[in-house]
């Protein structure tokens, strides 16, 4: 799928959820304007935050329409909302909510870098969530794991069933897209990225070796004597190709890697002098 296209759906999708969330903002507001509520002393989020929570969620999903791609707005808001659902008594809907925000902060790369911190982290706030359901009684939290112990076991048996189909998708996907990696005849260990020349200049290869070596775009943007803007439109078309989707993502998979430049009619590639410094 083409940039412009994934930005279109995106876009669309939130123009879809900034018109629902419009009339569920509608209606709760309605609700707690002209019904009378009592704050029950067990629920730990007040009315007025919740109001403020519905109407930043809409003011999000409108930034979304302007920005569709900021995965981190929808990291941010399924989280939260994972999190209120659970710590309300809810059960499925909060923990695939919660789910759905840490696939999004993968997606934008943010487990890429002190995962081993961050993931545990990450499990500890959902069962700290799901332990706070105790306060309504030891029922309703056996009762949400029982839910929860369902949808793994549907999700698995689905996954199990349709594990042929899916390994073939990724095997034709893979056929298609793969990047080239080859090893060195005289060190097995190091790997190569190939840049194809029709794409990529030697600029561009000693440009990711400085990414590798984890130099600022500033530092360079000046040892290239290019453009910070440049730069940042050179980054782009190499993490495309790397598939990728940013900075982090790309040094954590190609750490080790050194880059070269792929040669028509050539015995052997161009490679940046960096790499061998």
């Amino acid at each position: 799928m083409k940039n412009v296209d994934e930005r279109t759906c995106w876009r669309i999708i939130a123009i879809i959820t900034f018109i629902v969330w419009g009339f569920v903002t509608l209606g709760n507001l309605y609700v707690h304007a002209l019904l009378p509520y009592k704050f029950n002393e067990k629920d730990l989020i007040p009315p007025a935050m919740m109001l403020l929570l519905y109407i930043s969620t809409l003011v999000g999903c409108g930034v979304l329409i302007a920005f569709p791609c900021q995965f981190y707005i929808y990291t941010f808001f399924c989280c939260i909302w994972g999190i209120v659902h659970l710590v309300e008594g809810g059960n499925v809907p909060g923990f695939l909510m919660y789910c759905l925000g840490m696939i999004f902060a993968i997606e934008k790369g943010f487990f890429a870098t002190r995962w081993k911190l961050k993931l545990p982290l990450s499990a500890v706030v959902l069962v700290a969530v799901l332990l706070s359901q105790i306060r309504y009684g030891g029922e309703l939290l056996f009762n949400t794991l029982q839910d929860l112990a369902v949808v793994f076991l549907i999700v698995g048996m689905g996954v199990f069933l349709l594990r042929h189909r899916l390994q073939n998708l990724y095997k034709e996907h893979g056929e298609t897209d793969e990047i080239e990696v080859v090893a060195t005849p005289l060190l097995q260990s190091q790997k190569k990225l190939m840049l194809p020349c029709d794409k990529f200049k030697r600029q561009d290869v000693s440009m990711a070796q400085g990414i590798l070596a984890g130099k600022k775009y500033t530092a360079i943007a000046s040892e290239q004597r290019m453009g910070l803007s440049t730069l940042k439109r050179r980054t782009k078309l190499l993490f495309k190709y790397a598939r990728v989707a940013n900075r982090q993502i790309f040094m954590a998979k190609y750490e080790g890697y050194t880059v070269e430049l792929e040669i028509e009619d050539s015995v052997s590639p161009v490679v940046d002098s960096a790499s061998h410094s």
